[in-house]
């Protein structure tokens, strides 16, 4: 969906559209601050007597902050995604999902993002961690710096569940490492020589 369209969308449900500094990430996101102000002088008091439209474009607003600030949070601690925009088109079907497979499915991935970084300079440094990786095609180079595309870009590639999935065994490896295992210099002389200046110290 284009911006315009994912803010239409954001009017017809909650009677709010974002306008501005407020909505972020090519308009893909809507600040949390700017939802909350809204939110106060919308409707400070729900009533007996509060019309039915009212309190449910008040919910869909509470329900997009319960998305973006506890249940799908994002680093920027701020922001709110509009992709759960759809789940608040119709509140009575929302009792129905699986709101907590959605919420670990989101966990994972997350932390997945987040460790990529450790998972891969493990890969590089302890041979017995290291998953395979396929040939190469005959006169392609492997790809040199950084060091994780060939880990990352050729991942997809292996489908495997052998031990580098069973954490016990990977803390059994990791307490019988020998001298050989790990490398202590992954960048040999070959990648040394094509780092970029600002990576050596005189």
């Amino acid at each position: 969906m284009t911006r315009p369209q994912y803010l239409d969308l954001v009017g017809q449900y909650t009677g709010f559209r974002p306008q501005g500094e407020a909505v972020v990430r090519g308009g893909s996101c809507i600040s949390v601050t700017t939802i909350r102000q809204h939110m106060g002088v919308l409707h400070p008091d729900i009533t007996d007597e509060t019309e039915d439209l009212h309190i449910d474009r008040y919910t869909r607003l509470a329900m997009f902050l319960l998305f973006g600030g506890v249940l799908f949070p994002n680093t920027s601690g701020n922001l709110v995604s509009l992709r759960f925009l759809h789940h608040l088109q119709l509140l009575v079907e929302l009792p129905q999902y699986t709101w907590g497979a959605a919420v670990l499915a989101y966990l994972y991935r997350s932390m997945c993002q987040a460790s990529m970084g450790t998972q891969v300079w493990s890969w590089e440094q302890i041979l017995p961690l290291q998953p395979p990786l396929p040939p190469l095609e005959p006169g392609v180079a492997p790809p040199f710096l950084p060091l994780a595309t060939r880990w990352v870009l050729r991942r997809g590639n292996y489908r495997g569940s052998d031990d580098r999935h069973n954490l016990p065994v990977i803390r059994d490896v990791l307490d019988m490492l020998v001298a050989g295992q790990f490398i202590w210099m992954p960048y040999n002389d070959e990648l040394l020589v094509d780092l970029p200046d600002y990576c050596s110290i005189d």
